[in-house]
């Protein structure tokens, strides 16, 4: 009996054997792209940000490679242009992404109302800003926003705000315009997805209790659509501190936005225009730092939360 059971065991096991071989087989492309564009560079950034380059005499040869060990991101942590970078963006987010996100659940559950086929039209045209390259959306925008041509200024002024666009007092929130603009289709398109792949019938039993069916958005969906909100705040978490796109076509309609606006343009500026790519790589590494506090961080306070 037990040679029976070995022999009717070993053809399972080598069966396992070879859908595991599959298994890595397909996924052996992704991993080798994974280690060479995401890993690698992230190996060789935190390797060279350990060096610099000093120079002799007026600096007219060649630069010397020299370990440094922690200096540069010494140099980093107290560098002022990158903590009010974060800090500019910390409050950017603080404002755009419930906003964004706010809208996008909104949308989310009125297109849960409508029909499929109505749904199917609408998610075309909430989609096609994301569809559009960001820097041609953003070029878009920035002449919108253009004192002499923009017909977006005067509502501005008339509402109390300045009748320029690109003032230093707005320029950050036309900014979030043209960030929530592109990203709340997508947005929306990941809650509506969630949304359909929750349960009917407790909508059904809520309306034989006599919910109406904004009660039933607010306290039957949307609750369980926490695990999809909380995915898509932490993406835009991190895509809020690493802006880098629209700031910088921006930048060349107005002198408002410095070349230091955003972390990861400061970042370009250091590799850049100050030719130091160890300390840029450095400061990459702290920002990277950063979006892993502030991400995991909220992750933990809505666990927190949530549990009794």
């Amino acid at each position: 009996m037990s040679g029976r059971q070995s022999m009717n065991a070993t053809p399972a096991g080598s069966r396992q054997r070879r859908i595991d071989r599959v298994a890595y087989l397909f996924l052996a492309p992704f991993l080798a792209l994974f280690l060479v564009f995401t890993v690698l560079p992230i190996v060789l950034a935190a390797y060279d940000s350990l060096f610099t380059v000093r120079y002799s005499g007026l600096g007219l040869g060649g630069g010397t490679l020299r370990f440094v060990g922690l200096d540069n991101y010494a140099t980093a942590l107290t560098s002022p242009d990158l903590l009010l970078g974060v800090l500019r963006m910390t409050a950017f987010g603080l404002v755009q992404v419930p906003v964004m996100l706010g809208i996008a659940l909104a949308l989310a559950l009125v297109f849960d109302a409508v029909t499929s086929r109505l749904y199917s039209v609408l998610r075309t045209v909430y989609l096609l800003p994301y569809a559009v390259p960001i820097v041609i959306g953003t070029l878009a925008w920035g002449f919108l926003y253009t004192p002499r041509t923009s017909p977006l200024s005067g509502a501005v002024a008339a509402l109390g705000g300045p009748n320029d666009l690109f003032d230093d007092s707005i320029v950050l929130w036309s900014m979030g315009n043209v960030v929530t603009w592109s990203y709340i289709g997508i947005n929306m398109t990941i809650l509506y997805t969630s949304l359909r792949g929750l349960p009917r019938d407790t909508y059904e039993a809520a309306r034989l209790d006599g919910a109406g069916e904004l009660r039933i958005a607010w306290s039957v969906k949307t609750p369980q659509l926490l695990p999809a909100l909380i995915m898509t705040t932490v993406m835009s978490i991190i895509g809020t501190l690493q802006i880098f796109t629209e700031p910088t076509i921006l930048r060349n309609l107005t002198p408002t936005i410095s070349s230091t606006y955003t972390p990861n343009m400061t970042i370009r500026t250091i590799a850049i225009g100050q030719q130091n790519p160890q300390l840029a790589a450095a400061t990459a590494i702290v920002l990277a730092a950063v979006i892993f506090v502030l991400s995991f961080g909220f992750l933990a306070l809505v666990r927190r939360r949530s549990t009794p």
